[in-house]
C-alpha cells in the first residue's frame, strides 16, 4: 500500500503529480523522529484508538502528516488529513471547508469515501478511504492510450463533477492526482475544496509554504487571487487536465470520425479554459458531443460553442414564474438523509450537528450556527460580467457605492404638459387685459383701469401659488410617498411586461406596483427583484426615494449567491422605506439575516440604521468574505463587544463601501488609535487600486495633517519613495505588517525605526542576512533584540543599528543622546561584552561602561574576566577595579595577573601591580 501512493507521488493527498517523489515519502513509525511519532501517537489515539498504523505520509508541510491505519471494523485503509493551522484565522474558508466534509459525509455518505471528520486541536481534520489507484499514476505511466479509454475517463470526471455541481458544492482542484479510482474502475473525486481552500489561506496570510508544493496552473485564474470559489473553476480545472492527457491518445490507427472526435475534444477543451468564466464551455456540451459521437450521430464542426443561457440581473432577464413562500416544508426537505458519521470523542471540538438548508442564525446571541459560503451555482439568478466589472474583486469599491442616491426627479412630458396647459389657460397674452376684466371697466377712468390690473395681479399669484401647491401634492404622490396603501398594490397582480414597461416608464406611480411586488410577504417574486437589483448594479438613476446603495452593497457578487428569500426581501424593504406610509417592515426578523445584509444597512442605511442595529453585535460582520470580514475581526478584536450601530463600525462599513476615496472618512478614522486601525485599512485594501489613495491620503494630503508615530515615520523616511514595493505593501509596511517583499537594503535600514515591533523584529531578520555589521557584537545583540523588539522605540533601534554598523563612526554627543532614552540595561551589558573581543575602543563603548558604573552595576566574576580584556582603557580599569574588590581574593588574584600580562598602558600596569601585591 505504501508504494502504491508513493508512486503516485502522494496523489492521495491532493497534490499535483509531479511534485518530487522525494517531498512526499511513505515511512514507518519508527523511521519519524521523535516529535514526528508522537503527534503520529496521539492523532491515532484520539481519533480512531483501535486502528492499526500502517504507514504515514511525510510531506513537506510539519502539520501536514498523513497517518495510514485499518480499523478493525474495516476491511480497507484510510488515510487521515489535516488542514493548516492557520485556516481558523479565515473563518470563511473554514467555513466552506466544513460544509463541504458536511455534504460528503452526510448527502455523500453511502459512497463510503469519506468517513469522518471533526476538529482536533483547532486544526480540521477528516478520515477518508485510501485509494490505491489515480489518474496520476496513468499519467506518469507516459504510455498511449486509446481514445476509449480516454473517454471514458474523461466521461467519468465530467459526470461525477455535475453531480457535484447538482448538490450545489465545487472541488475546486480538478487535478490528476485528486481523481482516484475505485477497484470496479468508477471515479471518485478527492479531497474536495482542500487545494483551493490551502491556496486562499496562502495567499490572504502570505504564507507561501502553506501551498508549497501546489502547481497554481492547475487552479482556475480567479482561484489564484480571490477566494471565489465558482462552479466554473471546476470546468477550468477539467480542461487543463484532459488538454494534458489527450496528447497521451494513439493517433496512428484512428479512422477518420474518430480524427475528428479528437479534434473536436481539443477545441472544445480549448475553449473551456478562457481566462474568464463566462467565456467558458460547459460540462453538458461536452458530454453531449461524446454522446453523439457514441451513437454515431454528426459530429458537425465539433466546436459546440453555443452558450447555456443563464439567468441575469444586469443583462437580459429570463423570467421565472412567480413563486410562493409557503410555510410548509418540501417534500424533498422532509426526506430522510443518511446519518452524520463524524469523528468521535470526547476530547475532539467537534462541529455542530447538521442543519437544513433554511436553517437560521443566531446573529443576535453572538453565534452564528450556520456559516454562509460562496456558492454562486445555487442563486437564483446572477451577476453578468458588465455588472461585475463594477465592483472591485477586494473590497466593494465601486465609485457608485461611495455616493448616497440623490432624490431626483426626470424631467416627465406628462407633468410638463399639465403644467403648460394651466399656465395658457389662466395667464393674461403679453399687453392685453383680461375680458372680463375690460367689460367691468368700460365705463372706468385711467386710474380704476390701473386698479382693476392690480388686483388681477393679485388674484392671479393667488391661483398661481395654489397651482404649485397642488403640483406638489401631485408630485408627492407620484413618488409614492403617500400611497394610499399598500395592500392595494398587493391584492392586484401584475404580469412581467407590466412590471418591466412600468419600471422603464420613468413614472414614480408606474414603477412603485414594481417595488411593492418585490416585497410582498404573500410570495417572493423573482422578477420584480431582477427588475430593481438590475437597475442598482448597473447604476441606473431612479426618481424613486430609494436607497439604491444599500441594495448594490446587499446584491454584491461575494455574496449574493449564499442570500436567502427572506435576506432578499428584507433589503428591498429597508431601501424602499421611504415610498409608503407602512412598509412591511415588521416582516424582518433580524436575527435570521445573512451577515452581508447586516453590512448593507451598516453601510447605507445612515441613522435610520440605529434601531436596528443596535442590538446586532458587530461580530457578525466577520462572518463576510475576506478581506472584509478580516477587517472587522481586527476592529472587534481591539474593541470587544461592539453592535453594528457603534460608529467604529459604521465608519468601517463606508470606507469598504467606497469611502476609501474620501479623504476626510479615511483620515477621520486612522487618526485615532492609528496602531489598531491602520492594519485594518492594510488588510482590507493591500491588494486594491485604493492602496496608493489611502497612502496619499494619510501621509501627503497637506489638508490632513496627522499627527503619530506611524505617520512620522513614513514621511521621515519617505515611504511612498519605496521603489520596489507595490502600493499595497507600502500600505502594509506602513500599518506594522511585514508583507511577503523582496527589500532593498537602504529599506530594511529604514524599517529598523517603525513603530511597530513586528517590523522592527522582520527588519533585524533581513539585517543580519544582508547588512554588514562591523560591531563583533552585532549578531549577538541583534538576536537578543529580535526576541524582544519591544524593549526599544523605533528610533532607539535605528540608532543601535546605526552604532553596531559602524562603532567607530559614533559621536559622543549621540551616544550621549541615545543612552540619555535610558536603552534596557541587560542590552548595554550584552553591548559592553560583546564588544570586548573587538579590536579597537570606541565612544561607544566608554560611555556605556561609565553610565553602567555609575548606575551601580555589579558585574558577575566571569562578566569581570571578560571585561579585563577589553580594548577600551577605562572599561578594563573600571573591570579591575571591581575585580580587586571581589570577595574570593584569589579568584581576583587571577584574573588581575593574567591581566597583567597583556595590559599595554604603563600607568594601568602600575595599578595592576599595586592591587596584585595587596591581594597576597
Amino acid at each position: 500500500m505504501a508504494g502504491e501512493v508513493n508512486n503516485s507521488n502522494a496523489g492521495e493527498g491532493g497534490f499535483e503529480a509531479d511534485s518530487k517523489p522525494s517531498d512526499y515519502i511513505v515511512v514507518q513509525l519508527d523511521q519519524l523522529s521523535s516529535a514526528q511519532a508522537k503527534r503520529v501517537s496521539y492523532v491515532i489515539s484520539k481519533i480512531c484508538p483501535n486502528a492499526t498504523l500502517i504507514g504515514v505520509l511525510l510531506t513537506p508541510r510539519s502539520w501536514d502528516i498523513r497517518p495510514f491505519v485499518i480499523l478493525p471494523e474495516e476491511n480497507f485503509p484510510s488515510v487521515i488529513r489535516f488542514l493548516c493551522p492557520e485556516l481558523k484565522e479565515v473563518k470563511v474558508l473554514a467555513s466552506r471547508i466544513k460544509q463541504t466534509l458536511e455534504l460528503y459525509t452526510g448527502k455523500f455518505a453511502k459512497e463510503g469515501i469519506y468517513l469522518e471528520w471533526g476538529n482536533l486541536e483547532g486544526q480540521i481534520c477528516y478520515r477518508r478511504k485510501l485509494l490505491s489507484v489515480t489518474l496520476a499514476d496513468i499519467l506518469a505511466e507516459d504510455k498511449k492510450i486509446d481514445l476509449a479509454e480516454y473517454l471514458k475517463y474523461l466521461q467519468g470526471v465530467a459526470n461525477e463533477l455535475q453531480r457535484i455541481h447538482r448538490a450545489n458544492a465545487v472541488h475546486g482542484h480538478v487535478a490528476a492526482s485528486n481523481i482516484g479510482l475505485e477497484d470496479d474502475g468508477k471515479i471518485v473525486l478527492l479531497d474536495a475544496a482542500v487545494g483551493a481552500t490551502l491556496l486562499n489561506v496562502a495567499d490572504y496570510l502570505n504564507r507561501p509554504d502553506i501551498s508549497a508544493g501546489y502547481d497554481k496552473n492547475e487552479f482556475a485564474p480567479e482561484l489564484r487571487t480571490e477566494f471565489d470559489l465558482s462552479q466554473s473553476a471546476d470546468v477550468y480545472g477539467f480542461s487543463a487536465l484532459f488538454s494534458q492527457l489527450i496528447k497521451q491518445i494513439n493517433t496512428r490507427n484512428l479512422n477518420d470520425r474518430e480524427k475528428s472526435m479528437y479534434d473536436a475534444l481539443a477545441v472544445l477543451l480549448k475553449q473551456m479554459s478562457a481566462d474568464k468564466p463566462k467565456d467558458r464551455q460547459s460540462l453538458t456540451n461536452l458530454l453531449s458531443l461524446v454522446s453523439d459521437f457514441e451513437q454515431n450521430k454528426d459530429l458537425g464542426s465539433g466546436a459546440r460553442v453555443s452558450e447555456i443561457k443563464k439567468p441575469s440581473i444586469a443583462g437580459r432577464m429570463i423570467k421565472p414564474q412567480r413563486t410562493v413562500v409557503s410555510s410548509k416544508p418540501s417534500a424533498k426537505e422532509t426526506t430522510d438523509t443518511p446519518k452524520q458519521e463524524r469523528i468521535v470523542n470526547e476530547n475532539i471540538s467537534l462541529t455542530e450537528e447538521p442543519t437544513k438548508a433554511d436553517a437560521q442564525s443566531d446573529i443576535i446571541k453572538h453565534q452564528i450556527k450556520k456559516n454562509t459560503l460562496p456558492r454562486r451555482g445555487t442563486a437564483e439568478f446572477k451577476f453578468v460580467e458588465e455588472a461585475e466589472e463594477n465592483i472591485n474583486h477586494n473590497v466593494i469599491p465601486s465609485a457608485d457605492l461611495s455616493k448616497d442616491d440623490t432624490f431626483s426627479i426626470k424631467a416627465n412630458p406628462e407633468i410638463e404638459k399639465f403644467r403648460a396647459g394651466q399656465q395658457a389657460a389662466t395667464m393674461p397674452a403679453k399687453g392685453k387685459v383680461p375680458e372680463k376684466i375690460a367689460e367691468a371697466n368700460a365705463e372706468s377712468d385711467e386710474e380704476e383701469i390701473v386698479a382693476g390690473r392690480r388686483f388681477f395681479d393679485w388674484k392671479f399669484t393667488l391661483l398661481l401659488l395654489f397651482l404649485l401647491i397642488a403640483l406638489v401634492m401631485l408630485g408627492k404622490k407620484y413618488l409614492g410617498r403617500e400611497a394610499e396603501s399598500i395592500d392595494e398594490i398587493w391584492n392586484t397582480e401584475f404580469s412581467i411586461e407590466e412590471l418591466e414597461n412600468g419600471w422603464k416608464s420613468g413614472i414614480p406611480s408606474k414603477m412603485l406596483p414594481t417595488v411593492a411586488t418585490a416585497i410582498n410577504p404573500r410570495g417572493f417574486d423573482a422578477n420584480a427583484e431582477q427588475i430593481i437589483v438590475g437597475a442598482a448594479l448597473r447604476g441606473e438613476n431612479t426618481p424613486l426615494d430609494m436607497n439604491m446603495n444599500l441594495i448594490r452593497i446587499a446584491y454584491n457578487r461575494l455574496w449574493e449567491a449564499e442570500l436567502k428569500q427572506e435576506d432578499r426581501v428584507a433589503v428591498l424593504t429597508l431601501a424602499s422605506s421611504k415610498l409608503f406610509k407602512k412598509p412591511p417592515l415588521g416582516q424582518i426578523q433580524l436575527q435570521n439575516l445573512h451577515p452581508a445584509v447586516f453590512f448593507a444597512i451598516t453601510a447605507a442605511l445612515g441613522d435610520q440604521a440605529l434601531s436596528f442595529l443596535a442590538n446586532s453585535p458587530a461580530s457578525v460582520l466577520e462572518q463576510l468574505s475576506p478581506p472584509i470580514g478580516a477587517a472587522f475581526t481586527i476592529l472587534n478584536s481591539a474593541y470587544p463587544n461592539l453592535s453594528c450601530a457603534d460608529e467604529r463600525v459604521r465608519m468601517l462599513a463606508r470606507i469598504l463601501t467606497g469611502g476609501a476615496s474620501d479623504p476626510l472618512l479615511v483620515s477621520q478614522f486612522a487618526g485615532v488609535d492609528t496602531a489598531v486601525r491602520l492594519p485594518i485599512l492594510a488588510a482590507a485594501f493591500r491588494q486594491s487600486e485604493l492602496a496608493e489613495s489611502i497612502l496619499n491620503t494619510l501621509i501627503i494630503n497637506p489638508n490632513l495633517q496627522l499627527k503619530n508615530s506611524y505617520t512620522d515615520w513614513a514621511q521621515k523616511f519617505e515611504l511612498l519613495n519605496w521603489q520596489e514595493l507595490s502600493a499595497g505593501e507600502k500600505l502594509q509596511i506602513y500599518a506594522g505588517l511585514v508583507p511577503n517583499a523582496n527589500f532593498s537594503i537602504a529599506s530594511i535600514g529604514k524599517m529598523f525605526a517603525h513603530p511597530a515591533p513586528a517590523v522592527r523584529r522582520k527588519a533585524i531578520e533581513l539585517g543580519l542576512q544582508t547588512i554588514r555589521f562591523s560591531h563583533p557584537g552585532a549578531a549577538q545583540i541583534l538576536s537578543y533584540l529580535k526576541e524582544k523588539p519591544e524593549i526599544l522605540d523605533g528610533m532607539q533601534t535605528f540608532r543601535l543599528a546605526q552604532f553596531l554598523e559602524n562603532p567607530g563612526k559614533a559621536t559622543s554627543a549621540a551616544v550621549k543622546a541615545w543612552l540619555e532614552t535610558k536603552p534596557q540595561a541587560e542590552l548595554l551589558v550584552i553591548m559592553l561584552l560583546t564588544s570586548a573581543s573587538g579590536e579597537e575602543r570606541t565612544k561607544l563603548d566608554f560611555a556605556i561602561a561609565r553610565q553602567m558604573q555609575d548606575a551601580g552595576w555589579k558585574p558577575t566574576p566571569d562578566q569581570l574576566a571578560v571585561l579585563s580584556a577589553h580594548p577600551e582603557p577605562y572599561t578594563r580599569i573600571f573591570a579591575y577595579t571591581e575585580i580587586f574588590h571581589m570577595g574570593d581574593k584569589k579568584r581576583a588574584e587571577q584574573i588581575l595577573t593574567k591581566a597583567l600580562s597583556r595590559e599595554t598602558d604603563p600607568k594601568i600596569k602600575n595599578l595592576l601591580e599595586t592591587n596584585i601585591r595587596s591581594l597576597k
